[in-house]
């Protein structure tokens, strides 16, 4: 017997555990359950917060030296950083780190360290 024919076999015989293998998102109790997508966010929903966070982030000029963000996280290119986070405006509130929040933190955490908008903090 050939290994695909024995692997046929084996397959019909569990055909249960060949539909868990091969769709990732069956569950045994409920059967085939699909991930759902987050909600497409439109471009204009930005808080008042981050709003002014991005107001004041497109005003000013990267640290010359690296820079502590976080506890354990250095900023060792600012000026690459500041392009990122350009990247991250550029692309709006509905895509990647700013539709999670990501983003938001690392703006209102700057604008701590650079003595940003005071009603932010």
């Amino acid at each position: 017997m050939s290994l695909k024919a024995l692997a046929h076999k084996v397959l019909e015989r569990n055909s249960g555990t060949d539909i868990c293998a091969t769709h990732p998102g069956f569950d045994r109790n409920s059967g085939y359950q699909p991930r759902p997508k987050p909600p497409i966010r439109s471009a204009t929903e930005w808080s008042n917060e981050t709003t002014a966070l991005v107001e004041w982030f497109l005003t000013t000029e990267p640290p010359p030296r690296p820079f502590p963000l976080f506890p354990h996280v250095i900023v060792a290119n600012p000026v690459h950083y500041w392009n990122y986070l350009r990247a991250d405006i550029a692309a709006g509130p509905g895509v990647g780190r700013a539709y999670y929040g990501a983003f938001q933190k690392d703006l209102r955490r700057l604008a701590e360290l650079m003595d940003g908008p005071k009603s932010i903090r």
